[in-house]
């Protein structure tokens, strides 16, 4: 038996004065009973609390539950006087947080909560100017790591104004224009060791170039033509092979089996994210880069030619030790399975983290821990089974914070292939969705942009 609307709002009333505003809110927008008089008051009452609760959400940094507060509150018929009040109060406030985050140089969260200002129609001439100042920041930060530093200081020119003078954009146009003249000495150099063919001293200036621009192009074609040239002799000069463990033991035998790598990489370079070295075998090598044992994963450090193995068995992967290494501190000696969280270590410093963050893909993720890096350097190791997610999810195998959408690459019948929602361009040629992509590939997209690179 259905209950009488008495009881319905006796029952509202419990909820209202125990603070239960949703479910109070929930009852009294019942349609039998949101006709009568006294449900009609308690409902405007409930509106009231929520407005004064959204106002105390936000002081205390609560934004978004403030927010959905005062928009409820709205709904249910709240004193619209009492609403203009709070909304202002709650528009200073976001606009303070915006102006932290832009003094702190974190114009993405800036961006973020401009953009929860916007959906709610709470936008003044403040709001887009703080807007101005926020996405001249992001070009200006997108143009110095392609190393277009004089463009990048046209636009913190346009944003200084904006800001009212802000220190930090002071401080980055000083350093773009450091960066900008270091650049133009160091690229004059390159081309003239390209010219030349000196690639010992050309791979010397493109790493220099890459640390000021990790996005500049010309250093990374100067790189990559530098290694194929060079090879991998500069690491033997760099780290001579560690001693030998005594003839006849298992693991000594076992660093010279497999010296060569047993499946296809290649770096993947994402505009300002990083790059990425790409392992599509089911097994690879960690261990020192010589020319008499090549590895999937050379690391410039003081290891032996093969130090371990990761080998991946259907979803799952294993740690096989050759040499000395360590699993969240403990010594392995044989066969260990691996988790996501895992630490590996590598002899006595290369430290590693393994991390498999998407339940859906079987690939898994090489973090450094430690400041070692790879030959060529990069940013991170990615151990790719059939699919790679791109995007700004923490479970991508790349977290791309600034897109907004995911990419996948997969293989498909021994070819590698790209997906995503939209339409993309692979090297110029538009696609809808899927297209195969080689090694040298440029994919972009209306926020992204990444290329293959062949190792």
């Amino acid at each position: 038996m259905f209950q009488s609307w008495r009881g319905k709002l006796r029952a509202a009333e419990l909820a209202y004065r125990s603070g239960q505003l949703e479910e109070a809110s929930r009852l009294l927008c019942d349609a039998e009973l949101r006709q009568f008089l006294p449900a009609q008051k308690l409902l405007a009452k409930v509106a009231g609390q929520m407005a004064t609760r959204g106002e105390q959400r936000m002081t205390r940094g609560e934004t978004l539950a403030g927010w959905r507060d005062v928009e409820a509150a709205a709904l249910f018929g709240a004193e619209p006087a009492r609403l203009t009040k709070v909304r202002e109060k709650m528009l200073a406030q976001m606009l303070s947080e915006v102006e932290q985050y832009v003094a702190a140089g974190d114009y993405r969260a800036a961006l973020g909560r401009l953009d929860e200002l916007e959906r709610r129609r709470a936008t003044s001439q403040d709001t887009r100017r703080w807007r101005q100042v926020a996405e001249k920041m992001a070009a200006a930060q997108r143009l110095a790591r392609r190393g277009r530093f004089a463009e990048a200081e046209a636009e913190l020119s346009v944003a200084m104004p904006l800001s009212g003078g802000m220190k930090l954009l002071g401080e980055w146009l000083e350093e773009y224009r450091l960066k900008g003249r270091r650049l133009r000495e160091l690229a004059a150099e390159l081309h003239t060791c390209v010219a030349s063919e000196d690639w010992h001293h050309a791979l010397g200036h493109a790493d220099a170039i890459l640390e000021l621009a990790p996005d500049d192009r010309a250093a990374r074609d100067a790189r990559c033509r530098a290694w194929s040239a060079v090879g991998m002799k500069i690491a033997e000069t760099t780290f001579p092979s560690s001693r030998p463990h005594q003839n006849g033991s298992p693991m000594h035998d076992a660093a010279h089996h497999h010296s060569q790598p047993r499946g296809e990489r290649f770096v993947l370079w994402v505009d300002e994210v990083g790059a990425f070295l790409v392992c599509q075998g089911d097994e690879v090598s960690l261990g020192q880069p010589t020319s008499g044992a090549q590895v999937d994963i050379p690391l410039l450090a003081d290891l032996s030619r093969v130090q371990a193995r990761i080998r991946r068995e259907g979803e799952g992967y294993l740690l096989e030790p050759v040499r000395t290494t360590r699993l969240n501190g403990a010594l392995v000696t044989e066969l260990a399975p691996l988790k996501d969280g895992d630490l590996i270590e590598l002899g006595s410093s290369v430290k590693l983290r393994f991390r498999k963050p998407h339940a859906l893909s079987a690939s898994a993720r090489l973090e450094f821990v430690s400041r070692h890096r790879t030959q060529p350097s990069v940013d991170g190791v990615i151990l790719m089974a059939e699919s790679c997610v791109l995007g700004p999810g923490a479970a991508s195998h790349v977290v791309c914070p600034d897109w907004s959408r995911d990419v996948v690459l997969y293989r498909q019948a021994g070819t590698l292939c790209c997906r995503a929602t939209d339409s993309f361009a692979v090297d110029g040629q538009d696609h809808q969705q899927r297209a195969e992509i080689g090694r040298g590939s440029t994919v972009s997209g209306p926020d992204f942009s990444f290329t293959l690179e062949a190792v």
